[in-house]
């Protein structure tokens, strides 16, 4: 329940606190007037009034309990949704610079997010989204997840065949042809930002999404050189984007380190084709969240010191290899006894 509603309820149960204490005032008045009647019209008002008093502060008791529950729902709701804030802005701090150098400078560009299952690649394309204030309905967003079928899966010869198809109103056939219908059609004549987002890419090889990514992205701006245009680049403000997210770019070693080679094998597989001279950037790899991270974060968000967020508690939580950003969301969340707050919030992120 938002904290507006439960402030609300909180000032009703106080009203009617406050009209019970009333009555029990009216009571204890006519108490102090029984003098004035006859022996056994007393005795009958007594019962009456004790009676009508003992309800009432029945009544009182069970309104105060209500407002005490209240405000330790009040408190809770507070640091829940200070702390899911804080949650939101946890981690990512090199991709963040990275993303944030290259939007400044220009409004189009391709980006590889790369990480563990944990790593919360959706959590930080939200954040790049708020970040440059792309909003639902301004934005025409296409997404392909390379986790389907195998017959389903998209290749360098059907990938412009798939994004046509999520975009249901393209009618052109070739590929040059749906880029520029795409760019008319949406960027142009509805003047919407374009995001294109290649979900799960982590089950396809480097070599396998790096031939994907040049038979889409590298042509889309081939079949649009007005992108490039520096005039027409500080001009317009909308965005022409795409995020590749692969959730497995890390394995586990024999001695429990963990290793990430893909960057490396992207870089490769790219051969003399430099990703950033065609507007593509491979982010660095999200790595584990530990315990002086968590020391700096819940400084910079000035937590409740009642929660016990200190440096042993987080150093226990995440151990000394640190935790990937969606496991120790999950783990300060059981550690304070609010698991609705990751299970609310964060779950679908993984």
């Amino acid at each position: 329940m938002p904290n507006f509603f439960l402030e609300l309820k909180k000032k009703l149960l106080q009203k009617k606190k406050e009209s019970a204490d009333d009555l029990i005032d009216i009571i204890v008045g006519l108490e102090d007037n029984l003098g004035f009647l006859d022996p056994i019209t007393q005795l009958l008002q007594i019962k009456q009034i004790t009676k009508q008093k003992e309800e009432k502060e029945k009544l009182l008791l069970q309104l105060q309990k209500e407002i005490a529950k209240l405000e330790r729902e009040i408190a809770n709701f507070d640091i829940s949704s200070k702390l899911t804030t804080a949650f939101r802005l946890l981690n990512y701090d090199e991709q963040r610079k990275e993303f944030e150098k290259v939007s400044a400078v220009q409004h189009f560009g391709a980006f590889l997010i790369q990480g563990s299952h944990h790593c919360g690649q959706d959590l930080l394309l939200e954040r790049f989204q708020n970040y440059l204030s792309i909003e639902e309905d301004t934005t025409e967003k296409v997404e392909i997840d390379f986790s389907s079928n195998v017959t389903e899966r998209p290749t360098p010869a059907n990938i412009w065949q798939k994004i046509k198809d999520a975009m249901q109103e393209v009618q052109a056939s070739s590929n040059n042809e749906i880029a520029r219908e795409i760019f008319s059609k949406y960027y142009e004549g509805k003047k919407k930002n374009l995001l294109f987002i290649f979900k799960n890419t982590q089950v396809l090889q480097p070599e396998y999404n790096v031939a994907v990514i040049k038979a889409f992205w590298f042509n889309f701006l081939s079949y649009l050189p007005e992108l490039k245009n520096p005039a027409a680049e500080a001009a317009e403000r909308r965005k022409i984007l795409l995020f590749l997210l692969d959730k497995g770019a890390y394995k586990t070693c024999p001695d429990g380190r963990l290793e990430c080679r893909k960057l490396l094998s992207y870089v490769q597989y790219f051969g003399t084709d430099k990703p950033e001279d065609k507007a593509t950037y491979l982010l660095p790899i999200i790595k584990p969240v530990d315990a002086n991270e968590l020391d700096l974060w819940r400084g910079a968000h000035n937590l409740p010191g009642k929660l016990g967020l200190q440096h042993d508690v987080f150093q226990q939580l995440v151990t000394d290899k640190g935790a990937f950003v969606l496991s120790a969301i999950e783990k300060i969340c059981q550690y304070i006894h609010m698991p609705e707050i990751y299970s609310s919030n964060f779950k679908n992120f993984e």
